[in-house]
C-alpha cells in the first residue's frame, strides 16, 4: 500500500478538508477523467500527487532505495518487498488512460496498457479470489 499512500494521502486530506470547510462543493470534486480546474491550488496538489505516484511506482526508485538500505544496514530490507510486489501487480492492472505504472522511470516513460480495475469482470474475479483466499486461510486456521 505504500506507493498509493505516498502518492494520494496529501491530495485526499486536502480535498476532504476543503469539502468539510465548504471550499469545494461535493459536485465539484476532482474525478479520474479531469482535474478540478476551479481552484489552482487543488489542481497543483493533484499534479503533485501525479509526481509522487511516478516516484513511488518506479522499479528504478524502488531498487535504488533497496540498494541504499542494504548498504547502510548491511541487511536486505525484506519488509520493503511489499512495495516491489505492489509495483509488479500494478503493471498489468492499470490502463494507460488512468495512472499507468511508470515502472522504468526516470530511464523511460514506458507504461503497459493493462486491464483497468473498474472492468466489471476484473472486479468480480479480483473479489472472488480474495474471498476464496480468505475462506482458505480461515479454514486452515480452524484446523
Amino acid at each position: 500500500m505504500f506507493p498509493d499512500l505516498f502518492a494520494f494521502t496529501i491530495p485526499i486530506v486536502w480535498i476532504l478538508g476543503n469539502v468539510v470547510v465548504g471550499q469545494i462543493p461535493l459536485a465539484n470534486l476532482p474525478h479520474p477523467h479531469g482535474v478540478y480546474a476551479g481552484d489552482p491550488v487543488t489542481a497543483s496538489i493533484l499534479l503533485f500527487a501525479d509526481t509522487l505516484y511516478t516516484l513511488s511506482h518506479s522499479a528504478i526508485v524502488f531498487f535504488s532505495i533497496i540498494i541504499t538500505a542494504r548498504l547502510v544496514t548491511k541487511k536486505i530490507p525484506w519488509v520493503l518487498m511489499g512495495w516491489g510486489l505492489h509495483i509488479l501487480m500494478d503493471i498489468p492492472t492499470h490502463a494507460k488512460a488512468f495512472y499507468p505504472t511508470p515502472v522504468f522511470w526516470p530511464l523511460s516513460n514506458w507504461t503497459f496498457d493493462g486491464i483497468p480495475w473498474a472492468t466489471p469482470w476484473f472486479i468480480l474475479l479480483n473479489y472472488s479470489l480474495l474471498l476464496v483466499m480468505y475462506c482458505f486461510i480461515k479454514r486452515r486456521k480452524s484446523k
